[in-house]
């Protein structure tokens, strides 16, 4: 009996085959055992009392079940055990203490963010303990606690997150993605940056209030509740004290200034007839107010309103078109021959509260609200 040896391209094909389809069982396994241990990770939440752990630090769905990538990949025999045979549901130590160690590495990885010089000015060496004469050392977290550490999100561009904030940007923004921007846990880049501008905003502001660099987040917090530190603005695009924090005033701040910055450069000119200019109404020192302790906070809550019948105008007007932007900062920025972050600026989108509308045309440019003045971000 002879025997026919098949040709080497065949055999070849075959192999490849033969491989493809066990990659292909195998993705389609461990993307099926990672749902499971997604199911699994959240049944933990709903049964078990997870003590001092915050929901809000703890890795989302997606993280959460790649903390035990290798039940699902590491051993393909393992992805057809149960998971509760293999983390009885009665014994959590081991599942808390990977949870723990989750909360540790992004505390080290955002204060990694933090440039040397700035973390030295934030940061002292050592501080008194209460009771005797002994030093201790401050760790990583502290840092993190300061009024003028904020990050930013490098995948949508969110700015102004104080570190404590970060995870849950990433639970309701990018619930799919990998909160560590290589593959993983545990790991140490992380998909933002430290927000330096806003580092030197806050600065400014703490100047301004004559408060150290190592105030704490959580005191300016506490006094932006209570409504005793404020902007005096009025832009009613800015929430009411008791919805409001330290972040959110920051952010409203530094996105003032930076037009401020922007609009620098230009200068008055005819538009439609009438003559416009930029007008710097942030300026910190006469905006920020810090008012002492039981004092009367009402002005903290005052908010421009146009008047009803200006209101029923800017409604009717912007059911007419998309995307509103101001006219009026567009013939500003196209005036000057200088490239910059003005052009994008200009091109920003208003808000399509007619309140606030009407507020900027009013505060940026001293002009009462026509219809001219809002066009559509495409026309």
């Amino acid at each position: 009996m002879s025997l026919t040896m098949k040709p080497l391209e065949q055999l070849d094909a075959e192999n490849h085959s033969h491989e493809s389809r066990e990659e292909v069982a195998f993705y389609v396994r461990v993307k099926a055992r990672y749902v499971e241990i997604e199911y699994w990770y959240e049944r933990l939440f709903a049964s078990h009392d997870i003590g001092d752990f915050e929901r809000d630090m703890l890795p989302d769905t997606y993280d959460g079940a790649r903390l035990w990538a290798s039940l699902a990949a590491g051993d393909i025999n393992n992805a057809r055990r149960s998971i509760d045979s293999i983390f009885p549901f009665g014994s959590t130590d081991e599942i808390l203490g990977h949870l723990k160690k989750y909360k540790e590495e992004v505390q080290q990885s955002l204060a990694a963010l933090v440039p040397k010089q700035v973390a030295k000015a934030l940061l002292p060496a050592t501080v008194p303990k209460r009771r005797g004469n002994q030093q201790k050392q401050e760790c990583p977290g502290d840092m993190l606690e300061r009024a003028s550490v904020f990050f930013s999100c490098t995948s949508c561009g969110e700015r102004a997150l104080p570190w404590s904030k970060v995870n849950v940007h990433w639970h309701e923004r990018h619930p799919d993605i990998h909160f560590f921007d290589d593959g993983g846990w545990p790991r140490k880049k992380l998909h933002v940056r430290f927000w330096e501008e806003g580092h030197q905003t806050v600065q400014k502001i703490l100047a301004v209030l004559r408060f150290g660099s190592q105030t704490s987040a959580a005191h300016l917090d506490s006094l932006v509740k209570s409504g005793r530190l404020y902007c005096a603005c009025g832009d009613p695009s800015l929430e009411l004290p008791d919805e409001l924090i330290w972040a959110k005033l920051v952010k409203h701040l530094h996105v003032h200034l930076e037009m401020n910055y922007a609009f620098k450069n230009t200068h008055l000119m005819v538009f439609k007839g009438r003559v416009v200019t930029w007008i710097d109404d942030h300026r910190l020192q006469d905006c920020i107010k810090c008012l002492p302790l039981h004092a009367d906070t009402s002005t903290s809550s005052h908010r421009f309103s146009a008047d009803a019948a200006t209101r029923t105008r800017v409604e009717r007007h912007l059911d007419k078109i998309v995307n509103p932007v101001c006219a009026v900062c567009r013939a500003l920025a196209a005036d000057v021959t200088t490239p910059s972050e003005l052009a994008t600026i200009a091109q920003s989108c208003l808000s399509r509260n007619a309140d606030a509308i009407v507020y900027h045309l009013k505060a940026k440019h001293g002009r009462d609200f026509r219809e001219e003045d809002v066009t559509s971000k495409s026309s």
